[in-house]
């Protein structure tokens, strides 16, 4: 049910000594962005045994993923951590880049397509584009922890 690789992310970062914790996630699932069907009627069979061998992950993925920052926030700084910050990287828009499979070869056309895809995430991502300019500046606020004390 990792199929994001979050839950072994999560994992290492808390193994982690470092006190600001980033978590990058790229995310180009293939599968349907809403698991649970709204049909009225039933799906066919070779539909319905897809979605039967299929639903769980993409289910959970679809859980997790609007809660991803709040979860990573509250396990990393409750174990110690100052900055949590959550950089959450769809390729949902770039349905030409998802077509491309996952083997060891990949052609140089796809290799460009990937790597625009890549810089066009970057730079249209406010998260990452906020947490480098602070980087640059030698201090980071973007995610700081809260601290509770007791009394």
């Amino acid at each position: 049910a990792d199929n994001l690789g979050i839950y072994t992310a999560l994992n290492f970062l808390l193994q982690d000594k470092s006190k600001v914790k980033i978590l990058l996630i790229v995310d180009a699932s293939k599968s349907v962005n809403n698991p649970y069907s709204k049909l009225q009627s039933p799906p066919k069979n070779t539909e319905l045994f897809w979605r039967v061998v299929t639903a769980s992950t993409d289910a959970n993925r679809e859980r997790i993923k609007p809660n991803i920052n709040l979860v990573a926030r509250e396990l990393l700084c409750g174990a110690g951590a100052t900055n949590v910050v959550v950089v959450y990287l769809d390729l949902g828009q770039y349905p030409a880049a998802k077509r491309v499979g996952t083997q060891l070869s990949i052609t140089p056309q796809n290799q460009r397509l990937l790597l625009q895809t890549g810089q066009d995430l970057v730079a249209n991502n406010k998260t990452l584009a906020q947490l480098v300019k602070q980087m640059n500046a030698g201090k980071i606020n973007l995610g700081q922890c809260q601290r509770f004390t007791k009394g």
